[in-house]
């Protein structure tokens, strides 16, 4: 019987190229994908937490339900992230909290106008951003379809002169300059 001697897997010999490779990722697709994001679907919940003009309106649900925070399902359900004044106010319009689901059920007659109005954005807010990005994402792959960039080492020694002389960072600039910004 012939043994064969076990692969030693040291970092040093992956880590350069995994580090190459996530700066790439990030710059092609990561960033890209969350400044599609940011713009569709708009301020964050510490953002929405914090507005003091929303405490002055008593619009939380209205605000929660607009950015996302909290959904109204087919089922008469709300679910999402809940805090003490959405739960306070969801109480108020007679939402009863539901153990099993871990959500609040509110029947369709005592949702207020405001209410339905932000389901409304939200949705179409949700339907914009999924629509781009497909559409990002259907580009990026057009690109790398027709990019004939080709990563291939044989050895470690190989990949420290690549580096050394700059040759893959300056296909991959080429590649993300390709991008769609």
């Amino acid at each position: 019987m012939r043994y064969l001697t076990p692969i030693i897997n040291k970092p040093q010999y992956w880590q350069p190229l995994e580090t190459e490779l996530m700066s790439v990722f990030s710059e092609i697709i990561y960033k890209p994908l969350a400044q599609i994001l940011r713009a569709d679907l708009g301020k964050s919940w510490l953002e929405m937490q914090n507005a003091k003009s929303a405490i002055l309106r008593r619009q939380h649900i209205a605000d929660a339900l607009r950015n996302g925070w909290i959904q109204y399902t087919d089922d008469d359900y709300i679910e999402g992230k809940f805090n003490a004044v959405l739960t306070k106010e969801l109480k108020a319009i007679g939402a009863r909290w539901d153990k099993r689901r871990k959500s609040f059920y509110l029947p369709r007659s005592k949702i207020t106008i405001a209410m339905s109005q932000a389901i409304g954005e939200a949705k179409s807010k949700f339907q914009r951003a999924h629509k781009d990005v497909n559409k990002y994402l259907d580009e990026l792959s057009k690109i790398v379809k027709t990019s004939d960039l080709e990563m291939s080492f044989e050895n470690i020694k190989e990949f420290a002169e690549i580096k050394k002389t700059k040759t893959l960072k300056m296909k991959l600039k080429f590649v993300i300059g390709l991008c769609p910004k």
